[in-house]
């Protein structure tokens, strides 16, 4: 299907999940496998913690090639960043805590460096120096929370994934500022609130990429506000 994008409103819609069976689930596909380097970032907001000891935000292939998990064991509530290496899975926390209100959390690895990096709220946040090498290649379909069960409750707004590309701060500071118009280069993925149809439970991918995701159990809430930083539904 091809995706026509008009002039948007104020980033105003989320994604809700009730931490119990709703979930997006994307078909593998060859533009979600990056193996140099990738870049990650997303609204989330929570709603209440889940009594797992963690919550899946975004996963490839379960505990595959990447994935983002909320740590709810974790006092702070800290989120955590994997990428798996030659077998071995590099983990890198955000020292900041999310919770009920609008944070935009982004995460790079580059394989060239060995570089692992988070944000949080368009500033580096955490890095840490790994040995070099590539992403490992895992089959299976990309799920916005839901993997192995691991529900996350709470609103997600806009997700957006680059293959192959490392974006900088000023980059990321860049997303966080236009949700209406991220950068296009080495976009793979871009799932948003105002992009999603329920009649259909489909939420469409307006990256290019037909990385279309089936919703399940997934509400489209039109917020208050627009969505912003410390933000409030």
């Amino acid at each position: 299907m091809s995706i026509v994008r008009t002039v948007q409103p104020l980033l105003n819609k989320a994604m809700y999940f009730d931490g119990m069976n709703a979930y997006i689930s994307i078909p593998d596909s060859p533009s979600l496998n990056p193996r140099t380097s990738i870049t990650i970032a997303l609204w989330v907001y929570q709603a209440r913690r889940n009594p797992y000891d963690w919550t899946f935000l975004v996963a490839k292939a379960g505990w595959g090639s990447y994935h983002i998990i909320s740590e709810d064991r974790w006092p702070s509530n800290q989120v955590g960043f994997t990428v798996r290496v030659r077998g071995t899975d590099y983990r890198l926390r955000i020292s900041k805590a999310i919770g009920s209100y609008w944070s935009f959390l982004a995460f790079t690895y580059d394989g060239f460096t060995g570089e692992q990096k988070t944000y949080f709220n368009g500033y580096i946040d955490t890095s840490a120096s790994r040995t070099p090498g590539f992403i490992d290649t895992v089959a299976g379909s990309l799920y916005i929370t839901g993997a192995k069960s691991y529900y996350f409750c709470g609103y997600m707004a806009q997700i957006l994934i680059y293959k192959d590309r490392v974006l900088n701060e000023q980059e990321i500071r860049s997303l966080m500022n236009n949700p209406n118009n991220p950068i296009r280069d080495s976009l793979v993925l871009w799932l948003d609130a105002r992009a999603c149809d329920t009649s259909k439970n489909i939420c469409y991918d307006l990256s290019g990429n037909n990385n279309h995701g089936t919703m399940y159990n997934v509400q489209i809430v039109t917020l208050s506000n627009p969505v912003r930083v410390g933000g409030s539904l």
